[in-house]
């Protein structure tokens, strides 16, 4: 992933008043990407982890929006405001087999975490340690 794949907005500090156009922007949820539809296929189908037969029409359902604050990014050097839609993949019985083989055979591409890895932002004492974006803790319920 790179910065330019995600919506964020980054802006100098005597910008921080324009930010309001676009949280309007974002709420209104007109003229932007509304599903995770895109990422998942490009991610996951174009990048062979999913089989395209199996999850050519994957299902999501939304779940909320993650709302952060305007935090200093030490990484991107400057501030960021974020916002992160949620949604829940919902399974068939053939993909969740699918899924289940994949736990089994250790890749590259991919990396099955459990909660307590998610929550430790990738770390684990069984393993390295492993880069995930800060916003994957989101996903837990």
């Amino acid at each position: 992933d790179s910065p330019e794949d995600d919506l964020r907005l980054t802006f100098q500090k005597v910008q921080l008043l324009k930010v309001l156009g676009f949280l309007r922007w974002f709420k209104m949820r007109k003229d932007r990407e509304l599903s995770p539809h895109r990422e998942f296929y490009e991610e996951l189908i174009k990048e062979g982890v999913l089989s395209s037969a199996l999850f050519s029409q994957p299902t999501f359902k939304f779940s909320h929006t993650e709302k952060r604050p305007i935090e200093y990014s030490e990484k991107f050097k400057c501030h960021e405001l974020k916002r992160f839609e949620i949604y829940s993949l919902i399974l068939n019985p053939q993909q969740k087999d699918e899924l289940r083989k994949l736990i089994d055979s250790p890749s590259e591409k991919y990396k099955f975490l459990d909660y307590e890895e998610i929550e430790r932002n990738g770390f684990s004492h069984r393993q390295k340690e492993l880069q995930i974006g800060d916003h994957t803790r989101f996903v837990l319920c």
